[in-house]
């Protein structure tokens, strides 16, 4: 099993998944982009000599342009989930694999980033955890160092070599799929076509109470805003200080705590007529960064949060060609490293799960890159967050700041 070693969480928190289908309005954007530049302290790249080796910007930055990418091809109306952790290492199993062009146009889509090794936090508060396997279309195999090295501590690796005709390999990687992510994602493909030669995935579950559960009794039906229409869904309720909160022009940013604190939920709510496609090219990590160094506890905070569950796949071949992975895909890929047989990268699939109750978080995610042969004292009224319209979340380690989840809810 393996363990991340946290983004920064900023990603998700203005740029997440998408926005509201409303009428675009360029001029509110910018103008909450400068708020939180004039609200948030000065940048401090290297701040603070304790964080600086827990911290990883490439991998923020990684995190920052896929959800960014994704964001300017997604459709507004629907719902967008990503795990930048699940899709980081997957990636950085082909760039271990790749050569020349192919393995540097890898190393660029990822940010100069790498996931091989990276730890993540568990305990018996929190349930997280990562695998990884390869399998072999018979007759295809790995070069023995790459095997060695993808087998060992690194990845941990399970690779098998099995008759990719014969159905029971199909439910042989979906079984391993399912056990992994506690069968919340139970099947990561229906066919392998008999041109595939190989399947690398990374399967990652999360699982963690709230420091503060949600009483059951405090949920109850409100109107969400959706650009599919307005709907009554459940909302949870509850007034904390334990909230850390942060507010930048007409933007609202609540960090929720889950037991232990190692965890935590972002959640970015921004005007209801934001333009997230026009506003992700201006994300800035190390913004990002001073905006979550903003957020501070003590303030009361009445927080109306809507009950989801989500369930997304996503063929991420055009958001990685258009992060710079595209030699990867082509004729030309150099996958030499990894095996003698020529291979390409066919697709890259991500299938991601996340359930949010009064009790906590689950989430699940599993990427699969799919290779084929090339060719009582009196207080101040508590501020009201109401989150009855598309909203951004992220769950990311508090300590190293690393995103295992990321998203944009626009329908629940």
């Amino acid at each position: 099993m393996m363990k991340p070693g946290l983004l920064l969480i900023p990603l998700l928190m203005i740029s997440a998944c998408g926005t509201s289908r409303k009428t675009p309005a360029t001029e509110p954007l910018a103008a909450a982009s400068d708020a939180v530049e004039a609200a948030v302290p000065a940048r401090h790249p290297a701040a603070g000599v304790m964080r600086k080796p827990l911290i990883d910007p490439q991998k923020s930055e990684f995190a920052l342009r896929l959800l960014g990418t994704a964001l300017s091809a997604s459709d507004l109306n629907d719902n967008l989930v990503l795990s930048p952790y699940s899709a980081g290492v997957a990636l950085s199993l082909l760039m271990d694999g790749a050569a020349g062009s192919t393995q540097q146009s890898l190393r660029e889509a990822l940010s100069y980033a790498t996931y091989a090794g990276t730890e993540l936090y568990s305990d018996s508060l929190n349930t997280v955890s990562s695998a990884n396997s390869i399998w072999l279309r018979t007759g295809i195999d790995l070069k023995q160092n790459y095997r060695d090295y993808v087998t060992g501590d690194t990845y941990a690796a399970q690779v098998e070599t099995r008759d990719f005709a014969d159905r029971s390999t199909v439910a042989r990687i979906n079984d391993w799929c399912s056990r992994q992510t506690r069968g919340r994602i139970p099947s990561i493909v229906d066919r392998l076509d008999p041109s595939l030669a190989a399947v690398l995935l990374n399967a990652l579950y999360f699982k963690a109470p709230w420091a503060e559960e949600f009483a059951m009794a405090s949920t109850f039906p409100e109107t969400f805003h959706s650009p599919r229409g307005d709907g009554q869904v459940p909302f949870m309720h509850k007034t904390s200080r334990d909230y850390a909160y942060a507010r930048s022009g007409d933007w609202q940013f609540a960090s929720l705590p889950y037991r232990g604190g190692r965890y935590a939920m972002l959640i970015a709510l921004p005007p209801q007529d934001a333009d997230m496609k026009a506003l992700a090219p201006r994300l800035d990590a190390d913004l990002l960064n001073a905006l979550l160094e903003s957020l501070a506890p003590g303030r009361r905070v009445a927080l109306s949060l809507p009950k989801f569950k989500v369930e997304t796949t996503l063929t991420m071949n055009d958001v990685l060609t258009r992060m710079g992975a595209g030699p990867a895909f082509g004729d030309g890929a150099d996958f030499s490293r990894m095996s003698a047989t020529p291979l390409a990268v066919d697709r890259v699939i991500q299938k991601c799960f996340v359930e949010v109750s009064e009790e906590g978080t689950e989430a699940a995610a599993v990427t699969g890159a799919f290779m084929r042969v090339t060719s009582v004292a009196r207080e101040d009224p508590p501020v009201q967050m109401k989150v009855d319209r598309p909203f951004f979340f992220a769950v990311y380690d508090t300590t190293t700041r690393l995103i295992l989840f990321e998203g944009r809810i626009a329908n629940i």
